[in-house]
């Protein structure tokens, strides 16, 4: 993951002119379709028993994954 990190930041350091607020607010994500990690986040909060032990832990996974992977709003 820190190569991929490396690899972004001398990516936007080439640009001459870097805007990061249309980075952050250009994407386009329609309000009809749930990304997985919204799904999956309110599982993930809740409080780990012995029954759902594995499917918090899986939540928690998927949750951070897409936060990784959320490239629009990393810088």
């Amino acid at each position: 993951m820190d190569a991929w990190e490396t690899h972004l930041s001398a990516r936007v350091k080439t640009a001459d002119r870097y805007d990061r607020e249309i980075e952050l607010c250009a994407d386009y994500r329609p309000k009809n379709i749930l990304p997985p990690e919204e799904v999956w986040r309110a599982v993930a909060e809740n409080k780990s028993t012995r029954e759902n032990v594995l499917d918090v832990a899986f939540a928690k996974q998927i949750v951070e994954a897409a936060r990784a992977n959320d490239f629009q709003r990393r810088f």
